[in-house]
Order: structure tokens, then sequence, then C-alpha cells
């Protein structure tokens, strides 16, 4: 398109270069796995991820056979993202799953009105309380947060 890419780094990179680790972007692991085994280096890897606490949760609704199939495929690993156009039920897909794993959950979220889209699906489907659900804003530029605890 012959625009200018003098701004534009030669290499992107996601992953962070901390002094007794390195930080990778989610769903990165299995191609730095066979990067070093390609180079003879061994990998030590520490999981620190909570568990959260558990819950006992019923998923209350219905999923179309598109929200059933991607949620058989996100709960078929531990890591993943959901990437979906607007309107194709992803915060009920993610109540299912909060469901599935029987988990306390953290949604991150970056407008208001997306938490309260939360609150209310969670409610609805999760049967919780919409007083129950936690929330946190740090100032209008900060992400919201929804959290499910019972």
């Amino acid at each position: 398109m012959r625009l200018s890419t003098a701004m534009t780094p030669r290499v992107i990179a996601c992953a962070e270069d901390l002094p007794l680790h390195v930080g990778l972007p989610r769903g990165c692991l299995a191609d730095m796995e066979e990067l070093l085994r390609g180079h003879g280096i061994a990998l030590d890897v520490r999981d620190e991820r909570t568990l959260g606490g558990a819950l006992d949760l019923t998923f209350r609704g219905e999923l179309t056979p598109a929200q059933g199939l991607a949620t058989r495929t996100m709960l078929a690993d531990d890591v993943g993202v959901l990437v979906a156009p607007p309107g194709t039920g992803k915060t009920v897909i993610g109540a299912h799953l909060i469901a599935a794993r029987g988990r306390s959950t953290l949604v991150l979220v970056h407008r208001l009105p997306r938490v309260e889209q939360w609150i209310m699906q969670l409610s609805c489907f999760l049967g919780i309380d919409k007083r129950r659900l936690g929330r946190s804003a740090e100032g209008s530029a900060q992400p919201m947060a929804a959290s499910t605890s019972q």
C-alpha cells in the first residue's frame, strides 16, 4: 500500500522479559516449548494462577448450536480467548463457562455498560443476586471488573 514503515518496529513482541522469568501472552506456551526444545533448552513452567473459590452454580439458559460448540471448545482447555461479533452471545457463553467450571471468575471490561450487562446476565443465567456480584471501578479511564462469588 506504499505506506511508511519508518515508526514500525522490526520485531513486534508481546512477551515481557523480566528479571526472573518471561511473561507470555495466552496461547503462546506450546510454541515457546517447541522453540526451546529445538534449541536443546529445558523449560521450567510454574503455573501461579489461583483457582478461585469453588461455586455451586447451574446455568439456567439454553445455548444455540454455535454457542454450544464454542463452549465445548473453550472447556476443552484451561486457556483460551473467545472472539465473536456483537450479538453472538459472548456474555451468555461466559455465564455457561462459569457454571461449568464452578469457580469464582474475574471479568474485565472497558466500559460501565458492559459491567452492567455482565451483572444482569450473570444474575439471570446463574441465579446470583446482583448485590452479591463484586464490582470495581478505578476512575473513569480504568477497566471495570465484576467477579462472581457465593
